[in-house]
């Protein structure tokens, strides 16, 4: 047996740093939060639809904008009822590259939007502080205040929130060029930068890319007859089972009844494994 040695050197900590920066929107509790990237595998007709259809009814209120894109929803009756007339919902039946990169500019627009707001809004408060008096601001800033008239909340995207929240949902695209482009990859690697939230719904893991596996944080496994891609899956999430063994029987749980699935959360300390949305599971239970 080797043993080791070690001690500890004073002052030396390597502690987390936190910022104002990093501050999130809030989120339904109990469901993947800011930002995740949520794979959803399963086959036609698993229940992989309804699944997201149902976290999305408990998160919708919390996005400022939500993008659809779907080759097959006009052929969903659920998904077509639940998007039409949502405010602040765009469905898109067409999947392409340069669609993905307008939706990415509208969304940094969007962002550059706000910020804007959050700088006039703290100078029209100092305005307040001031009672008004428009002696106590810099030249450059009653100009700002000029440009809304006076009233940030007229301006666009005026959330008074530190940072945006959006949603891409990219649902039966496997196998076309939009999942498989540099634009996804960029888009997915910097889904924080852009404030957004990703939701990949395909039939099978093996259909997206490398770069895709390796960033989802967050997993709705559907029951298939390929173990080899449950195994895929598994690799990705390793770290939070013991063995592989162990992930296999908490997957077969999971998916022992019609339409269930296997939920993991890789950013969810405490509840990371689940059947469906409401059954934790430890994944330390006895193998006996």
């Amino acid at each position: 047996m080797i043993y080791m040695r070690t001690r500890k050197l004073p002052n030396l900590e390597n502690k987390d740093i936190k910022t104002a920066a990093e501050s999130k929107p809030p989120m339904y509790p109990n469901l993947p939060q800011c930002y995740y990237r949520l794979n959803v595998s399963g086959a036609s007709g698993s229940g992989k639809g309804v699944a997201v259809l149902n976290m999305l009814n408990k998160q919708y209120p919390y996005f400022d904008k939500i993008y659809v894109i779907s080759p097959t929803i006009s052929n969903d009756v659920k998904a077509s009822d639940f998007f039409v007339n949502k405010e602040n919902v765009i469905v898109f039946d067409e999947p392409s590259i340069k669609l993905l990169k307008d939706i990415k500019e509208e969304i940094s627009s969007m962002i550059e939007q706000h910020d804007e707001y959050k700088k006039i809004r703290t100078i029209y408060q100092k305005f307040a502080r001031y009672k008004y008096n428009p002696d106590r601001l810099t030249s450059l800033e009653l100009m700002k205040l000029y440009t809304c008239n006076f009233e940030p909340r007229s301006m666009k995207m005026a959330v008074d929130r530190d940072k945006l929240n959006f949603l891409v949902y990219l649902d039966d695209c496997q196998g076309m060029k939009v999942l498989k482009s540099p634009t996804f990859e960029n888009f997915l690697i910097k889904c924080r930068h852009f404030s957004t939230n990703m939701i990949v719904s395909t039939q099978s893991f093996k259909g997206v890319t490398n770069v895709w596996r390796r960033n989802s944080t967050c997993h709705f496994i559907f029951k298939t007859n390929d173990l080899n891609q449950v195994k895929s899956i598994y690799e990705e999430v390793a770290g939070l089972f013991d063995s592989e063994e162990i992930f296999m029987k908490i997957y077969k749980h999971c998916t022992d009844t019609p339409h269930s699935f296997m939920y993991i959360d890789t950013m969810d300390t405490a509840n990371p494994i689940r059947k469906n949305f409401d059954e934790v599971i430890d994944s330390r239970f006895s193998e006996s």
